[in-house]
């Protein structure tokens, strides 16, 4: 059980074993697919969502030669292309919504397994208060993974499973791919859907870093949930120094504790990302924040299996 405010911050990683793409895989996915075309079907899905064919070459020409980490970097360097860009990146993520596919990756040795096991208490103690999930990912697959679990589960209604995912707070710091028909009326369902009405409005409904970039301040909501977190756990996250401030780290009390997944990272790597961490949340009273790592190879289920003060594993 959690015993202590905690918040999970995901990034584009912790939806990977999902069949979501990371950062990089989603532009070179998008730049292969629309280079490769003769009428690829991304570029027929761009083409009825009404771009021309010489925006749908100047975008996927200017995105291969910038040689971003993401097409949401491009997209801040190249407002002009934001409109096409996040119709591309829409229609590739919504391409990756097959249940099927994502129940079967949610057993019991992945991470999102592990989380239904600390939320599933009973159909009306569904989800813990003390948990705030803040995500930066467009995907909808862990809301569903939990809904479609706690539904059969409990052999709920779609409007009882619904009633029951709302008391477990889930945030999307960029938006998502709509809100799921359980989320609000008129919601979208979690499908594969290639209507260029679907991919306009998901479009829509996501910002970029690009939208972004204004915003000096921290989100509102999930600073104010910064003011009492006692552990902040970064799973599949890239440490973007722009995302990381509109976290309002610097909201934190003095024992509040980093617990970062380090999939890949150096030492030297790890040793900047704790400089930069102490910076945004200082710590006077402490000589400033440690942050606990995981190893290089942990999988984001072994992190939460080895971080003290998170999920209590039995076995």
């Amino acid at each position: 059980m959690i015993q202590k405010e905690t918040i999970l911050v995901l990034g584009a990683g912790a939806s990977r074993d999902f069949g979501y793409p990371l950062g990089d895989e989603l532009r070179l996915q998008i730049w292969d697919d629309l280079r490769g075309h003769p009428r690829s079907l991304l570029y027929e899905r761009l083409r009825k969502c009404g771009f021309g064919e010489v925006d749908i070459g100047a975008f996927c020409e200017e995105l291969g030669r910038a040689q971003t980490a993401s097409v949401d970097e491009f997209l801040g360097q190249r407002p002009e292309f934001q409109d096409v860009g996040k119709c591309a990146m829409a229609a590739v993520l919504i391409a990756r919504e097959r249940e099927e596919a994502l129940l079967h990756a949610g057993a019991r040795s992945n991470w999102y397994g592990l989380l239904l096991d600390e939320l599933r208490h009973s159909p009306d103690s569904f989800g813990s208060p003390r948990l705030s999930i803040v995500t930066f990912n467009y995907d909808r697959a862990l809301e569903h993974y939990l809904y479609c679990a706690i539904r059969s589960y409990y052999g709920l209604s779609d409007v009882e499973a619904g009633e029951a995912l709302r008391r477990q707070r889930v945030m999307h710091i960029y938006g998502k791919l709509m809100p799921l028909p359980y989320q609000c009326p008129g919601g979208r369902p979690y499908a594969v859907d290639w209507d260029p009405a679907t991919i306009r409005g998901s479009a829509k409904s996501i910002r970029t870093m690009a939208d972004a970039r204004a915003a000096v301040e921290p989100v509102p909501a999930v600073a104010e949930l910064m003011r009492t977190a006692k552990v902040i756990c970064f799973l599949g996250f890239g440490y973007h120094d722009h995302n990381l401030r509109l976290l309002g780290l610097d909201r934190l009390e003095e024992d509040a504790q980093f617990y970062c997944a380090a999939w890949g990272m150096t030492e030297l790597e790890k040793h900047d990302l704790s400089q930069r961490l102490s910076r945004l949340s200082p710590a006077p009273g402490r000589g400033g924040r440690h942050p606990a790592f995981g190893a290089d190879n942990w999988t984001i289920a072994q992190c939460l299996r080895n971080f003290p003060a998170l999920l209590q594993v039995d076995g």
